[in-house]
C-alpha cells in the first residue's frame, strides 16, 4: 500500500511540475 501511495505522489508531483514549467 505505502508502495502504491509513494507511486501515485511521484506522478502527481511529476505532472505538476510539468504543468508548472509549462504556465512558466
Amino acid at each position: 500500500m505505502n508502495k502504491c501511495k509513494s507511486l501515485m505522489i511521484s506522478i502527481m508531483q511529476r505532472d505538476f511540475n510539468k504543468y508548472f514549467k509549462k504556465e512558466k
